[in-house]
């Protein structure tokens, strides 16, 4: 088993906190990237099915 010293122990938790954080803010990022090509993709298709609805 890994074992370390103090400093080793609050530098391996800094950096689990760290990438904890880092990987919260990529995942709302594509989130956020997904919802707005979805929106995107739903107007495209609306406007395509327009001049049926009409007719």
């Amino acid at each position: 088993m890994f074992q370390s010293n103090g400093l080793g122990s609050a530098a391996l938790t800094a950096l689990e906190l760290i990438s904890g954080v880092f990987t919260l803010a990529m995942l709302t990022f594509w989130m956020w990237i997904g919802w707005r090509a979805m929106r995107a993709h739903e107007r495209i298709a609306d406007s395509l099915q327009a001049p049926e609805r009409k007719s």
